[in-house]
This record gives C-alpha cells, structure tokens and sequence, in this order.
C-alpha cells in the first residue's frame, strides 16, 4: 500500500467527492478545487523544459485537439504527482466502478484498477517509485 504525506491525503480527502461524482454524472467533468498550492504548481511547471523528465510530448495542434503541447511524465514521478495520484485512487476507484456498472465499459474500471494495483505493487518493491507502470498513463 503507498505511504501517503498526511498533508497529499488530507487535502485530498478535503475534496467534496459526492459533489465530484455528480459533477461527473451531469456534465462528465468535475473540479475538485485546489489541491497544490501556487508555489507547488509553479514546482512542477518548472519541470516543463527538462525533456528528459517527460517520456512524450503531444503537439495538440497535429491531433486537430486545439493549440498547444502536453507532456507525459516519465519515471520517477514528481512526488507530489505520485502521492497525489495515490491519495486520489481509493476515491476515484469507486466512481469509475459505477461508470462501469451503468454504461457497460468493463475496461473502464479494469484500466484504473490495473493502474492502482501497478502502483501498490511497486511500492512493495521499490518505495522510491509510487507506480510500477511503464508509463504514467495506461493506454
């Protein structure tokens, strides 16, 4: 089981998620307001021009998705993208179960539980890594 700083955990817990799931289910998104202070979000944007912490970039305008590029961490994660993302599973887990239940999309729920087991099992075996997974995003 990953190891969480109380205050990732906290803040997370924080989050109203009975609002977020009905977000989710009126509009198919949801904000959970503010989970990384300025300071820590101008950490991790700072990361931006070091390339080689990314494993790819998309150019969204190739895709026709808009403007812009984004990039996919590779490993080790940022910390608080890694402790983030832990404290976020036991919450999102649920709700990507009832998705699945309701439309059908079994691989839906397989895909985030595959991602959270990936991440568990690594920390067993590796605590310096929250995931497992070869890349931070299942495909």
């Amino acid at each position: 089981m990953t190891t969480i700083t109380t205050s990732w955990q906290g803040r997370v817990d924080a989050v109203d998620w009975d609002t977020v799931r009905g977000e989710l289910d009126s509009y198919g998104c949801a904000l959970t307001g503010p989970l990384l202070s300025p300071g820590e979000a101008a950490d991790i944007a700072s990361l931006y021009p070091e390339v080689s912490r990314f494993r790819s970039t998309v150019d969204m305008a190739r895709h026709r998705f808009g403007e812009g590029q984004y990039r996919y961490f590779a490993r080790p994660l940022p910390d608080a993208v890694a402790e983030l993302r832990a404290a976020c599973w036991p919450h999102l887990l649920p709700i990507a179960r009832e998705w699945a239940d309701r439309t059908g999309k079994l691989q839906l729920v397989l895909s985030v539980e595959l991602a959270k087991a990936i991440d568990e099992l690594t920390l067993k075996d590796n605590p310096q890594d929250s995931s497992g997974q070869e890349e931070t995003t299942p495909r």
